[in-house]
C-alpha cells in the first residue's frame, strides 16, 4: 500500500508536468496510470480513500484539475473505485486532507504570483504539517502516515527531476 502511494505520487507529477506542456500522448498515460493507483487506492479501506479523496477535493476545489489529461484522470479514477468497490471515507479525515490541501495549493498560488514567502510555500506545508499533528495524536496510524509522505516526497523529488532534467536538455 506504501509503494502504491509512492508510486501515485510519480505518475500525477508526471501527469501534470506533461499535461502542462502539452505532451499529449505522456500526459494521458501518465493520467492512466495514477487513475489505477488511485482507483485501488480508494478501494483499500476508508482511510485510504480518505487521503486520496481529500488530496484530490482540495486540488479539485482550488481550480488546479485544469488539463484534459487531469480531468480524464479523475473521471477515470471514480470509475475505476467504483467497480473496485468504493471505500466510504472517515468524514472527520477527508475533511482535514481536503481543507489543508486546498489551503496548500492556494498558498502555493498566492506565493507564486506574489513571490512572499517564495521558498516557504512551495513545499506545500499546511497539509504535512496535518499529518504530523495527527500522528503526534495518535489520530491515524503510522502506515498512512508513511504512506502519505512517500506520496508527498516522490511527487515532489519527481518534480525536481523533471525540471532539472528539461532544464538540462532544452
Amino acid at each position: 500500500m506504501i509503494l502504491l502511494f509512492a508510486f501515485g505520487g510519480v505518475s500525477l507529477k508526471i501527469a501534470d508536468y506533461y499535461g502542462e506542456r502539452s505532451t499529449k500522448t505522456i500526459s494521458f498515460i501518465s493520467a492512466c496510470v495514477s487513475a489505477l493507483i488511485f482507483g485501488l487506492l480508494i478501494s483499500h479501506n476508508s482511510v485510504s480513500s480518505s487521503i486520496i479523496l481529500g488530496i484530490i477535493l482540495g486540488v479539485l476545489f482550488s481550480g488546479k484539475i485544469n488539463q484534459l489529461n487531469l480531468f480524464f484522470g479523475l473521471v477515470l479514477t471514480l470509475t475505476i473505485a467504483f467497480i473496485l468497490k468504493f471505500q466510504l471515507p472517515n468524514l472527520w479525515l477527508l475533511f482535514i486532507v481536503t481543507l489543508f490541501s486546498f489551503i496548500d495549493e492556494l498558498s502555493h498560488e498566492w506565493c507564486s504570483s506574489t513571490k512572499i514567502f517564495a521558498n516557504f510555500f512551495p513545499l506545500r506545508p499546511f497539509l504535512k504539517m496535518s499529518f504530523i499533528i495527527m500522528a503526534f495524536l495518535s489520530l491515524i496510524e503510522i502506515k498512512y502516515i508513511l504512506a502519505f509522505f512517500c506520496f508527498d516526497l516522490s511527487y515532489d523529488f519527481t518534480n525536481f527531476l523533471l525540471n532539472n532534467y528539461a532544464t538540462k536538455h532544452k
